[in-house]
């Protein structure tokens, strides 16, 4: 479970802190209640929100601070108030803002009160927690990939009127839908600059199976193909800057048969039919996908060469991905 960085000054918590609460909506929240110098509390508070920061090795991102146990809820924001002041009563005239009201009073102690929460769930799934720390979400879309078919085999069914065998014109030649669906992976709040993995692996499938964090689902390989992402930035009047990254990966299992009929029982593999992903073709004489190989010549004779990928595969887990 991933750590949170080092706090420099010291606090301690107060009795009654933390509370939690668990929401269907707004998924997990909590609020600590902590003690500090007065004078360290402004330094505090801006490590627990975390952001930019610049020291000797130029500048960096520290991360918001995480709730214990539950790497996904991060510090939303934090109140500070003094911790019994020593002048209750205030100035009672002042009108210096800047300066603020009890701007005479000598505090010792300041009270921070720390709000957890995973983030907006409004129509999404819940948050899980992820190796990173980052906050992920899930849903499942419908899909549909469109199969051009050739036309020079096929034939019109019997006419009644006896004009016999009539061959489908190439211009009506048809095309096969093919349902399926798209899995759409969400990242909350990820700090840093675009990773080159979201541009250089599209149009890729997978080449290990990957599991889904939140249906539990295990995808083989080259079932999924990496067709898409969006990237929206958000930066605070602080000047901190995370993004929400949404990967879409369709999905396609193309089972095979066990017979080129088409006809025969799924061929089965881990339990259930074997895949052959996104780099299946669908074979009108047989009825099926297969694989597809480049022809090879040898001693004069046509013969069966290498498989043929129509898309490469890659390394998923460099778009923040679970192998399983």
């Amino acid at each position: 479970m991933p750590r949170n960085e080092p706090i420099d000054v010291p606090y301690s918590e107060l009795p009654d802190s933390p509370r939690k609460q668990f929401d269907a909506e707004q998924g997990f929240t909590a609020v600590r209640d902590v003690l500090c110098q007065w004078s360290h509390a402004d330094r505090l508070a801006a490590q627990l929100l975390g952001g930019p920061k610049i020291d000797s090795g130029g500048v960096s991102w520290r991360q918001p601070a995480r709730f214990p146990g539950v790497p996904a809820a991060r510090v939303q924001r934090v109140q500070v108030i003094p911790f019994h002041p020593q002048d209750v009563s205030g100035d009672g005239g002042g009108t210096d803002l800047d300066g603020g009201m009890n701007r005479d009073a000598k505090h010792d102690l300041a009270q921070l009160t720390v709000h957890y929460a995973t983030g907006d769930r409004q129509g999404e799934e819940a948050a899980q927690p992820h190796p990173d720390g980052l906050e992920v979400t899930e849903t499942i879309e419908p899909d549909i990939e469109l199969t051009a078919l050739p036309a020079d085999r096929l034939v019109w069914g019997a006419q009644p009127d006896g004009d016999g065998i009539r061959a489908v014109p190439s211009l009506q030649a048809p095309v096969k839908l093919n349902a399926g669906l798209a899995w759409v992976v969400r990242f909350h709040r990820v700090p840093g600059e675009l990773d080159r993995s979201l541009f250089e692996l599209l149009g890729t499938v997978n080449d290990r199976p990957i599991v889904s964090r939140h249906f539990g689902y295990r995808f083989e390989p080259h079932t999924l193909l990496y067709q898409s992402f969006n990237a929206t930035r958000q930066l605070s009047a602080e000047g901190r800057g995370e993004w929400t990254i949404t990967l879409r990966l369709g999905y396609r299992r193309n089972a095979r048969r066990s017979d080129d009929s088409g006809q025969g029982p799924l061929l089965e593999h881990a339990g259930g039919p074997r895949p052959l992903g996104w780099n299946g073709l669908y074979d009108i004489t047989a009825g099926d996908f297969k694989t597809i190989h480049r022809k090879i010549i040898e001693q004069g004779e046509a013969g069966i060469g290498p498989r043929v990928l129509l898309y490469p595969p890659a390394d998923f887990t460099r778009l923040r991905l679970t192998a399983g």
